[in-house]
This record gives C-alpha cells, structure tokens and sequence, in this order.
C-alpha cells in the first residue's frame, strides 16, 4: 500500500504540468496524454495574458478549479467502486504539493482561475539554485524517507 501511495503520489505530484506541452506528463502515453495537453492548454489560454510556448500553462491546472476537477475521477472511485481513500489521498498530496511548490516561484499560481490574478510567495525563479535546494532537495530528503521507510516495512 505504501508503495502504491507512492507511486501515486508521484504522478499526481507530475500531472498538473499536463499544461506544459513539454513535460514528462504530457508525453507519457504519447498521443494519448498529448492530446489531452493540448485541450487543457487551449482552455487554459481563456484569458491567458502570455503567449507563444508558454500560453495555456499553470493556468487551469494549477487552480481550485483544477485541483477539484482531479479529484473528481479519485472521488467517484471511492464512492463507486470502493477503492481505499488512500488512492485520493495519496494522488491528491502529490497534486496539491506541485501547486504549492510553484506558488513559490516569482511566477505563482492563478488559485481562482479564471481570473488572471497569480497567488504565491514569489521567491524562486524556476530553474534557479533557490529552486533546487528550496524545492527539490526537500522533495529528495523526503522520498529517501519513505524510500527507507519502505524497506523497513518489508524486512520487519
């Protein structure tokens, strides 16, 4: 279960960059997750004041709005078909810590979506030293943990 909450937690923690044409998330499954890219970008850019590369990007996903529409599918699996909260639980961490991992840079995140207004702390640059040992190497520490803490559970 650990590992499952794991796995889970990592590719919520990936999904809401479904926005970004480029990401990991958005190329997973080829066609498949590219054209759901493309749609999320597309209604992302409804109102989106930038252009070109980024256009679409931390827009919907990175929102309420967002966040509850991911939810959704977790939500339905637990109340429908029975499958453990922890499934919600463990994709929605991941989620909701990309958003707030983001609202750190100088760039933020538009939380009340459609509205262009960016919420954050505005301290990081993404791609910056202050990224790496603010965002990622506590990301890092804290999957080394669980890491450990996996193996620990399956020698005992």
């Amino acid at each position: 279960m650990l590992a499952g909450g794991w796995a889970l937690a990592a590719v919520g923690a990936l999904a809401p960059d479904i926005d970004s044409r480029g990401s990991t998330i958005s190329r997973s499954l080829g066609p498949i997750t590219g054209a759901l890219s493309w749609v999320i970008r597309k209604i992302g850019a409804i109102g989106d004041p930038s252009a070109g590369y980024m256009r679409g990007h931390r827009r919907v996903t990175h929102s309420l709005i967002g966040s509850a529409i991911a939810a959704i599918p977790f939500v339905l699996g637990v109340a429908l078909w029975h499958l453990q909260p922890w499934v919600l639980y463990a994709f929605m961490i991941g989620w909701v810590s990309h958003v707030l991992a983001d609202m750190m840079t100088v760039w933020g995140c538009p939380l009340l979506w459609p509205r262009d207004k960016c919420y954050g702390l505005h301290w990081l640059k993404t791609g910056s030293d202050g990224e790496l040992y603010l965002v990622h190497l506590p990301a890092l520490f804290a999957n080394f943990g669980l890491l450990c803490l996996l193996i620990w559970k399956s020698i005992t």
